[in-house]
């Protein structure tokens, strides 16, 4: 019934300098931001599995053994359903060596056909309208266009509404399917949630974790971000107008007429952020507030038009509801 993925894990398997499984061998994985600790042993065969780890880092892994030298690996980040492979080899402190080398592996596991965005990549990557759609692009199997009720995400080329959309490992599909971009609140022209208030998303077209399904296109993979023990906040403001884009769409434009500058619009995007700790290493907060405002004309042009009215009737007609109803 709890279909979705929100997190990562880390794995692998510990060895000792005879290429033996060393039973029992301690795992302590730490998340700087937070404090948060997890921890594992490794089995019969050396092999250990840290899993419901949350997406991001920097993490520090410790391995130790009693008897035997301890692997750390520090600055660790960890994409959003992915499976990071450390094995390691222990060496003995019981020998008295000139020189100690300790050699470990690291490397992601392949899940599929998929892109992920971590927030590096979020704050990086250039954002026309802060929607996902401007870091969907990055994924080669992706189509986005933009229509009167904001985008639309194609993935492997089927219609948008047989995407899947998790938020925290809740659907967050277009319930009705009465927006064109497929997504809740799309009938209104505004983004699902603030691009502010995630931590990592994946694009997936075939995800090999049965975990993850429920779709024909593909499906967009987002999970939030969380306070840590450093209070930090951001606030964020974007404006359009008609002087900052171009002339009317040649679509719009019937035959013979000429593109012109568009009637005068304007659109706001304002927000803010704040996360922290109320108890340090264990109790969290985190708040994101994003409101649009738009104000947006219908354009219209008599050669588009396929009723029987002439365009007298039809200046007439708005001549009329403009000074009796303003």
């Amino acid at each position: 019934m709890a279909q979705g993925l929100t997190s990562s894990s880390v794995g692998g398997r510990v060895l000792d300098d005879q290429s033996e499984a060393l039973i029992g061998s301690t795992i302590v994985v730490t998340h700087q931001p937070t404090g948060s600790v997890y921890g594992a042993t490794t089995d019969f065969d050396g092999y250990y599995r840290v899993s419901g780890l949350r997406p991001g880092g920097p993490y520090t892994v410790e391995i130790s053994y009693v008897g035997f030298n301890q692997y750390t690996q520090e600055d660790l980040y960890l994409q959003l359903g992915v499976s990071e492979q450390i094995n390691t080899s222990l060496t003995s402190s019981m020998s008295e060596l000139d020189e100690v080398v300790v050699s470990a592996s690291q490397f992601s596991n392949k899940t599929g056909a998929e892109n992920t965005i971590n927030r590096r990549m979020i704050d990086a990557l250039p954002q026309a309208s802060r929607s996902i759609a401007d870091f969907v692009r990055v994924s080669p199997f992706a189509q986005i266009s933009e229509g009167s009720d904001g985008f639309s995400v194609s993935l492997a080329g089927m219609n948008n509404r047989y995407n899947a959309i998790y938020i925290d490992g809740a659907v967050n599909n277009d319930v009705f399917g009465l927006a064109g971009s497929g997504t809740n609140g799309g009938q209104t022209g505004v983004n699902p949630f603030s691009v502010d208030a995630i931590e990592s998303f994946q694009v997936q077209v075939a995800p090999y974790d049965v975990k993850v399904g429920g779709f024909a296109g593909g499906t967009i993979n987002a999970v939030s971000r969380s306070g840590t023990n450093e209070f930090e906040a951001s606030s964020y403001y974007f404006y359009r107008n008609q002087n900052l884009a171009g002339k009317t769409p040649s679509i719009l434009t019937g035959e013979g007429e000429e593109r012109e500058k568009l009637p005068d619009f304007n659109a706001q995007t304002y927000g803010i952020r704040l996360g922290g700790a109320l108890i340090e290493n264990e109790l969290f907060y985190f708040i994101n507030y994003e409101r649009q405002e738009d104000e947006t004309p219908a354009p219209f042009n008599f050669s588009n038009y396929r009723g029987n009215s002439t365009a007298a009737d039809l200046d007439n007609l708005a001549n009329f509801v403009s000074t009796t109803y303003g």
